[in-house]
């Protein structure tokens, strides 16, 4: 039997990741922070931050994005407007199957 290592080395470089996520930028931040990403296609993005109990406490997006590198900003407030306590929190991404959490800190 033989096999084309070339062209199994090929097949892996054809199946590239959907997302590239980079560290929150400042962290620990005050009061605002940005989560940059890249998309290797265009695709629906949805970024969510939580609290250690779990709880959504901001949805940042949920959109349709485009290749290429991307950032939202984290304001430090939650979706009814009010400002976050000091702590750590987590903001997960999920796109096309991918999904990763990370952790950022609120200080004051």
């Amino acid at each position: 039997v033989h096999t084309d290592e070339a062209a199994s080395a090929d097949y892996d470089i054809l199946l590239p990741n959907t997302v590239k996520l980079f560290p929150a930028y400042p962290n620990p931040f005050n009061p605002s922070t940005t989560i940059a990403f890249e998309l290797f296609k265009n695709e629906n993005v949805k970024i969510t931050i939580h609290d250690l109990n779990g709880r959504t406490v901001k949805t940042l997006l949920n959109n349709y994005m485009p290749a290429g590198k991307n950032q939202v900003h984290l304001d430090g407030k939650s979706d009814d407007g009010n400002r976050l306590s000091s702590g750590t929190y987590f903001f997960h991404i999920r796109a096309d199957g991918y999904s990763q959490s990370r952790k950022i800190l609120l200080l004051k």
